[in-house]
């Protein structure tokens, strides 16, 4: 896994901003990848810091449209999308977290460190 994490580290890097949205995608709906987006965006902005703006708006994009892409999976397959890569008891207290707190069930997670179970959410949701 870290071979494939480098490899594609080095990818997104050679293509710079468009490079770090793919990666952002990838990360936000089917592969994780903690640390490669934001080690990009470091990377690039140490190299010229006035485009660090652009390269956090490809990382927030690219984020944006892999959880749209999630979210819609989810949405296509419904419960037996979930019931296939989840276990019910993480299913059933997911859908509990949102009857109670609503947005707040996507909120918290997605501020929060891996390994949070961020995806798990966005599916739910």
């Amino acid at each position: 896994m870290a071979r494939l994490k480098d490899l594609i580290s080095r990818f997104a890097l050679g293509l710079g901003g468009i490079g770090i949205a793919l990666v952002a995608v990838l990360d936000s709906s089917f592969i994780p990848l903690p640390g490669v987006v934001d080690g990009s965006i470091l990377f690039l902005s140490r190299q010229e810091a006035s485009r660090w703006p652009y390269y956090a708006g490809m990382a927030t994009g690219g984020s944006m449209l892999g959880c749209y892409l999630l979210y819609s999976l989810g949405r296509k397959g419904g419960h037996a999308f979930l019931q296939k890569r989840f276990k019910e008891k993480h299913v059933s207290a997911g859908l509990e977290t949102f009857r109670r707190h609503g947005l707040l069930a996507i909120v918290v997670p997605s501020i929060l460190p891996p390994p949070a179970p961020f995806k798990l959410f966005v599916l739910l949701a």
